[in-house]
């Protein structure tokens, strides 16, 4: 089990989103907190300033940006369209 926090950021993001990006990324936590590189979410490490960073699909076009601290925490640094998250 992963413990999972936010950045500041993605705290204002998420109190922004429809009803639809909210039951996306709430699937990407509960998949994300028992295994963050579980074949459904195409999670995928990054590279150039985002190098120690993981991302995440929530739907075609929306990602999650994550880094993963320890063993067990997981920390979500941002989310949105692929366009503005990279």
């Amino acid at each position: 089990m992963y413990i999972i926090s936010f950045t500041s950021k993605v705290k204002r993001i998420v109190k922004k989103m429809n009803t639809r990006e909210v039951k996306e990324f709430n699937t990407f936590l509960d998949i994300a907190e028992i295994d963050p590189f579980n074949k459904i979410l195409k999670t995928h490490k990054l590279s150039g300033d985002l190098k120690n960073c993981y991302a995440a699909r929530l739907n075609y076009s929306d990602r999650v940006v994550f880094f993963i601290e320890e063993e067990n925490s997981l920390i979500v640094i941002d989310t949105g369209s692929h366009d503005e998250v990279y």
